[in-house]
């Protein structure tokens, strides 16, 4: 039997994720807080879930805003995406209109800026800026910017400096960002809140006796959240209500 007299290998918990970590050991803090005392040392283990609970949602906080920051380049990626593909249509349009002057114009300034069509825009994040920065230069350096008022597109390149800037701000190429938050570690927090949770509910399970049956009511309101916990089954949906409860002990051999 050696190894298994721990909380750990004593109670058992449902598979949960850091999401619902955090709220199986809220719902615990809360059914404490209405009680009126707790039993021996379970205050102490209380404030080691709070503890750990405040640790695993400062890395879910993280998380957040990491996916924020690739949300925001992934966003200015595809409005600029937007403004080189309109500006390639836009060139095309004139380019299709043969015999005039601005339809030369049009089609010679469509293949100084894409003489491999739009491919730089499937690259990656910093190889598309530079792409990008590279056609903008040839605008500004052979006055292409005239050539685009002679068309009637000043606003694309109007549109195209503001897509261009908000990108090399996104990633941070044009524009100082705050060091990248550290990678979360979730997994450990979140396991670290169940251990917590398994030491708190092994002092409530602890505490009831025989000859105090008042003991038993108080446990149970107290771990009611873990007991009411719906149980996943593999291959299975999380099962209803009537699941056994997700709180045993284990075996003894």
């Amino acid at each position: 039997m050696a190894g298994t007299l721990t909380a750990q290998g004593l109670i058992q918990l449902p598979s949960l994720t850091a999401e619902e970590t955090v709220t199986l050991a809220t719902k615990l803090i809360t059914a404490a807080q209405s009680a009126s005392t707790l039993p021996g040392n379970a205050p102490t283990a209380l404030d080691d879930v709070k503890a750990s609970l405040q640790t695993l949602s400062a890395e879910l906080a993280k998380r957040g805003q990491r996916v924020e920051d690739k949300a925001a380049a992934r966003e200015a990626d595809t409005q600029l995406d937007r403004v080189w593909s309109a500006i390639d249509r836009f060139l095309s349009a004139w380019a299709a209109i043969d015999g005039t002057e601005l339809a030369e114009q049009a089609t010679a300034l469509r293949q100084r800026l894409f003489p491999d069509g739009l491919a730089f825009l499937t690259k990656n994040f910093n190889a598309e800026w530079a792409a990008s920065e590279q056609r903008l230069g040839v605008i500004d350096a052979e006055n292409h910017v005239a050539t685009f008022e002679r068309l009637g597109g000043g606003a694309f390149v109007a549109s195209l400096r503001r897509a261009h800037k908000a990108y090399g701000q996104a990633l941070g190429v044009t524009e100082a960002k705050d060091a990248p938050l550290p990678v979360p570690q979730i997994r450990e927090a979140r396991d670290a809140v169940l251990d917590d949770v398994r030491v708190y509910a092994a002092q409530i399970v602890g505490s009831v006796t025989r000859k105090n049956p008042a003991s038993e009511d108080v446990a149970e309101a107290l771990l009611r959240p873990i007991a009411a916990w719906p149980v996943r089954r593999a291959g299975s949906a999380v099962a209803a209500d009537g699941a056994p409860s997700p709180v045993t002990t284990a075996p003894a051999e």
